[in-house]
C-alpha cells in the first residue's frame, strides 16, 4: 500500500543518524512509497536523496511558521523525525492529529543541552510515537521523564560474503579504533592504556586508529600523536572512505572502543558484522543491544580496565575462546543489526501509527464485474487494506456489517463497477455515501454515453475510471460533476497453475465473447422524438464506422450531425449521442462476426463461447466449434488449454480488453485487433506482416485487414516453438504490469493516497 511519508532530519551529511535513516527512506521508497525530506541543513545525502526522484527542502527551524507547517504535515500519512535535534518539529506535530514517529540517536549530554526547550516526553500527545536508537537511550528518557520508548536499532549492510584479505604483517594482533577524535569517543583512555601495556604486548600488537583530523578535538589527536615515540606499531589516520574503514576492520581482529559517551557505535556493528569481536565501554548502547555477545566490556574513562582487556585479548587471540569469540559477535550481529530485522521492526512501528486504509467494494452479480472485483479486493487485502464488500443480495446485512466498519475509522473510498451500488439511499433523495463522507470511485467497464442518465445524478466529487483514454476525455466534456476522470486500463488473471506448453493444448483458437446485435435493436430510441431524421443519422453513422474502424462512435456521430448542419450544445449533444449509441454496438458486432466468419472459411477450427452467435448462418460450418454462454469465473481455464487467444476490442479506439490480458497471463499465444494503447504498450506481429520480430509479445490484425488473419493464424499453429516464444514474452510482460494486482497498485498509487 502506498503511503504518502514525510521525513524531517537535522543535517544530511554522512554521519550515524542521518545515514541510518537512509537506509528507511530508501526501504520506503522501494516499497512505493511517496517520500518528501525536509532537512535542517545541507548536505551530500541531498544528491542521493534527489537522485532517487525525492524532493528535498531545507528549514533550519520550524515554530516560526507553524501555521504554514501544519498545512504541509497534513499532507503526509506520517511523519518521521530523526533525532532529538527535530524537536522544533515535534512542538508544531504536538498540536495536531497527525501520526509522528520521533527516532532518539543522542546521548544524555544533549538531553541536557536542550532541556529547556524539549518538550515533556510523558505529556507528548497520542499522535506522538517515541522511539529510540538504543536501550540506553530509553534509559536515559526514562530517568528523566518517566516514560520508557520502545527501541529500534539501525540497520548495518551485511557485507560478510566478500573477499577481504590480511596484511603480510599478520603475526601481530591487530586491534582497529575507528571515530572521531574527541572527549565522548575516548581516544585519549585508549592512549593511556596502550601506554600501560606490558611491553611484549605492544611489540606483539598493532593499533590502527582512524578519525577525522581536520574537525577533531586537537588535545585527544596530539596526546594520540604522542603515542607514536613508544615501543610498538601505532598508527593514526586520518578520515578515509567507508569502504577502506570496512576493509580495515576485516583485516584486524579486534574491534576497540573506549568511549565515554556512545549511545550505539555503528562501527562495532559492523566489525561484529564480520565476526571480530569488540572491546568496549558499558557507556555504549551496543552492548545492551547485542546483550554483550561478541564483547571483551570494560568500565568508561578505565585505562586501566582497558589495558587489562586488551592484554587478554591478545593472549587469547590463537585459542577457542577467541573463536567463540568471533561466533558470538556474528550472533549479535544477527541478533540486531540484519537489514531484514530492522525493517521488519520500523514496519511494525508504522503500521500502529498509519492505520490502514479501509475501502467499501459493491459487488452486484455481475459474473464479469465480480471475477474483476475478486482480484481487486484479493490484491487490496494484500496490501493491507481493510475491504467490506456489499451487495443487493441482502442488503439489509450489508448495512449493518457497514455500520460496524464504518464505527472503526474512516473509510477511504466505496469502489464499484459501472455505476452499481452508486445511488444507494440512506434517506429518499440523500446518497449514502454522500452521507457519511466516503468518495466514490466508479469504473466503467464500457463507453461513458451507455451510463448517460447515471452520470446526470451522479454525486459531486467523485472519481471515474475508464479502460480506454478517449473515454476519459469524454467525461470531462461532459460531465462536469465528476471531480476526476482517468484511465485504468483493464487486467488479467493471474493464472497461478503451471503453464502448459502451447503444443501441449487441445484448443487451436478461442474466442470468449458475445455478439451484441440483438441488445443493439432493444435499446434504440423512439425517433418520433427527435427534430431532425435521427435513425438517417444513425445508419450513416454505423456504414462509416465500418468502413473507417479507426474512428471513434462520438466522433462519427458529431460528424454526420455537422454534415446535415446540426450544430448542438455540448449539454445536447451528449444526449443524442447517448439515444444513438446503439450503432457503437452493431460496429462491434459487425466485425466480430466477420473475424470468426474469415477464419472458419480458411478452415481454421475455432472454439467459440459467448451469446448471440445462434443467429449467425455460418454457425454449423465444422471449423467452428460453438459452445455457448459460460460464466466469466471458467474462462481462464478454458484460455489455459488454447493455443491462441483471439479477441476484438469493444470500439475502444485507445484502451484494452481483459481478454487479452487473461490470453497472456494463461500463457497462451493472445491475438486482437489494435488500439493505440496496445499498440504502445506492446511489440507485436501483424497480420500480414513480418511474424520474425524477435521480442513480440502478442498478435496484432487491423479491422481493415481482416482478410489477412488467415494467413498469421496458420503460420502461428505450424510454427509451435514461434508461438511458444512469442507466448511467454506476452506473459512476462503481462505478469510484470497487467494483472489485476497491478491495477489496484495504481488505484492505489495515483488515486487512494490522495482521497
Amino acid at each position: 500500500m502506498t503511503n504518502r511519508l514525510l521525513f524531517i532530519t537535522h543535517q544530511l551529511m554522512r554521519t550515524g543518524a542521518p545515514l541510518a535513516l537512509m537506509e528507511l527512506i530508501r526501504f520506503q521508497k522501494n516499497r512505493g512509497c511517496y517520500i518528501e525530506v525536509i532537512s535542517m541543513s545541507e548536505g551530500s545525502l541531498r544528491a542521493e536523496l534527489e537522485d532517487m526522484g525525492i524532493t528535498v527542502s531545507i528549514h533550519s527551524g520550524f515554530l516560526q511558521d507553524w501555521e504554514i507547517f501544519i498545512e504541509k504535515f497534513k499532507k503526509f500519512e506520517c511523519v518521521f523525525c530523526n533525532t532529538l535535534i527535530t524537536f522544533e518539529a515535534i512542538h508544531v506535530l504536538n498540536h495536531t492529529d497527525i501520526p509522528t514517529i520521533w527516532w532518539i540517536h543522542e546521548p544524555e549530554n544533549y538531553f541536557e543541552l536542550y532541556k529547556d526547550v524539549l518538550p515533556d516526553f510523558a505529556k507528548l500527545n497520542q499522535n506522538i510515537s517515541v522511539i529510540s536508537a538504543s536501550p540506553l537511550i530509553s534509559d536515559i528518557i526514562e530517568k528523566r521523564y518517566g516514560t520508557r520508548p520502545e527501541t529500534v536499532s539501525f540497520m548495518v549492510e551485511d557485507l560478510s560474503s566478500r573477499k577481504y584479505t590480511r596484511d603480510k604483517d599478520s603475526d601481530k594482533v591487530t586491534f582497529i579504533c575507528v571515530g572521531i577524535y574527541s572527549h565522548m569517543k575516548g581516544q585519549d583512555v585508549l592512549a593511556d592504556a596502550i601506554k600501560k601495556l606490558p611491553i611484549e604486548i605492544r611489540e606483539s600488537s598493532r593499533f590502527i586508529i582512524y578519525g577525522d583530523m581536520k574537525n577533531s578535538d586537537q588535545e585527544i589527536l596530539k596526546k594520540l600523536r604522542g603515542l607514536e615515540g613508544i615501543d610498538g606499531q601505532i598508527l593514526i589516520n586520518d578520515s578515509v572512505p567507508h569502504q577502506e574503514i570496512v576493509e580495515a576492520i576485516a583485516r584486524s581482529d579486534y574491534m576497540i572502543t573506549p568511549s565515554r559517551v556512545d549511545t550505539v557505535s555503528g562501527v562495532s556493528a559492523e566489525a561484529m558484522m564480520l565476526g571480530i569481536p569488540v572491546i568496549i565501554t558499558e557507556a555504549c548502547g551496543i552492548v545492551g543491544i547485542v546483550e554483550k555477545r561478541g564483547c571483551i566490556t570494560v568500565p568508561a574513562e578505565d585505562s586501566d580496565a582497558l589495558a587489562s582487556a586488551i592484554v587478554h585479548a591478545a593472549r587469547i587471540k590463537a585459542t577457542e575462546e577467541y573463536e567463540n569469540l568471533r561466533s558470538e559477535a556474528r550472533i549479535g550481529y544477527e541478533s540486531a543489526f540484519l537489514p531484514e530485522t530492522f525493517y521488519k521492526s520500523m514496519e511494525k512501528v508504522l503500521e500502529e501509527k498509519i492505520p490502514p486504509r479501509r475501502i467499501v467494494f459493491w459487488y452486484d452479480g455481475h459474473d464479469v464485474l465480480d471475477q474483476f472485483s475478486d482480484r481487486l479486493v484479493e490484491a487490496f487485502r494484500q496490501m493491507g487494506y481493510e475491504v467490506l464488500i456489499m451487495g443487493r443480495q441482502d442488503i439489509m446485512e450489508d448495512m449493518r456489517a457497514f455500520a460496524g466498519f464504518y464505527e472503526k475509522g474512516m473509510v477511504t473510498a466505496f469502489l464499484n463497477y459501472n455505476f452499481y451500488g452508486s445511488f444507494l439511499e440512506l434517506h429518499e433523495g440523500e446518497n449514502f455515501w454522500t452521507h457519511f463522507g466516503i468518495p466514490q470511485v466508479t469504473m466503467l467497464m464500457d463507453h461513458p454515453f451507455c451510463f448517460d442518465k447515471a452520470f446526470a445524478v451522479y454525486p459531486e466529487g467523485n472519481t471515474v475510471l475508464c479502460p480506454d483514454r478517449n473515454h476519459v476525455e469524454y467525461v470531462l466534456k461532459n460531465y462536469p460533476n465528476v471531480s476526476a476522470a482517468a484511465f485504468l486500463p483493464h487486467g488479467g488473471f493471474e493464472y497461478t497453475e503451471k503453464c502448459k506448453a502451447v503444443s501441449d493444448r487441445s484448443i487451436d483458437v478461442v474466442y470468449t465473447g458475445g455478439i451484441s446485435a440483438p441488445n443493439a435493436y432493444k435499446i434504440m430510441p423512439d425517433f418520433s422524438k427527435f427534430v431532425f431524421d435521427a435513425k438517417n443519422v444513425a445508419d450513416e453513422a454505423i456504414e462509416i464506422l465500418i468502413s473507417e474502424p479507426w474512428r471513434t462512435t462520438e466522433e462519427v456521430l458529431e460528424s454526420c450531425l455537422l454534415d446535415r448542419g446540426i450544430e448542438l450544445p455540448v449539454n445536447e449533444l451528449r444526449k443524442v449521442i447517448a439515444d444513438l449509441h446503439y450503432v457503437d454496438l452493431l460496429a462491434v458486432s459487425h466485425y466480430r462476426e466477420e473475424v470468426i466468419r474469415t477464419l472458419s472459411k480458411a478452415g481454421i477450427r475455432v472454439t467459440l463461447y459467448g451469446f448471440g452467435w445462434e443467429k449467425c448462418e455460418w454457425l454449423k460450418n465444422s471449423s467452428v466449434d460453438y459452445r455457448g454462454r459460460i460464466s466469466a469465473y471458467d474462462i481462464p481455464n478454458i484460455m489455459s488449454d488454447s493455443k491462441i487467444v483471439l479477441s476484438t476490442m469493444a470500439w475502444f479506439k485507445d484502451g484494452t480488453h481483459d481478454r487479452v490480458f487473461n490470453g497472456m497471463l494463461s500463457g497462451a499465444l493472445a491475438v486482437t485487433d489494435t488500439s493505440k494503447y496496445m499498440t504502445e504498450e506492446f511489440s507485436g506481429i501483424y497480420a500480414g506482416e513480418d511474424y520474425s520480430i524477435e521480442d513480440a509479445q502478442l498478435g496484432f490484425f487491423r479491422l481493415t485487414e481482416i482478410g489477412l488473419l488467415p494467413d498469421m493464424i496458420s503460420y502461428l499453429l505450424s510454427h509451435t516453438n514461434r508461438m511458444q516464444q512469442i507466448a511467454d514474452f506476452g506473459r512476462v510482460s503481462a505478469l510484470n504490469s497487467h494483472t489485476w494486482r497491478a491495477r489496484a497498485e495504481e488505484i492505489d498509487r495515483d488515486l487512494l493516497q490522495f482521497l
